[in-house]
């Protein structure tokens, strides 16, 4: 496989309105690059049958998972497991640019939003 500008990927939509470039997928696992602007918020959600890491690349931000909130920055890695309700939040000045890994690969069916 060639080396993939992702900058040049096309933008996928996304119910969290964010700028998404799906990067990789096959069955067992999908990359997501994910630029967030300053002030953006997830949603709060969850998913029933796969795993995500969330690796910071550049921003600040807070992230809830579970009943855990915490700051996250460049170099942090978070881990997702199903079942378990999360969001991020940029509350950087700047664009918080971050990959999702998904295991198995992401499933757009399998997005629950959970009232808050």
């Amino acid at each position: 496989m060639a080396g993939i500008k992702v900058k040049l990927l096309p933008e996928v939509p996304n119910i969290c309105n964010q700028i998404l470039r799906e990067v990789w997928k096959s069955e067992d696992v999908s990359v997501a690059y994910v630029e967030m602007p300053p002030g953006n918020i997830s949603l709060l959600h969850q998913h029933s049958t796969f795993t995500e890491l969330y690796y910071i690349l550049d921003g600040k931000g807070t992230m809830w998972v579970g009943d855990e909130e915490f700051l996250v920055d460049e170099d942090t890695l978070v881990g997702v497991k199903p079942g378990v309700s999360h969001k991020l939040e940029n509350t950087g000045g700047s664009i918080l640019r971050h990959l999702v890994v998904s295991s198995p690969a992401f499933n757009p069916d399998d997005v629950e939003l959970i009232d808050e």
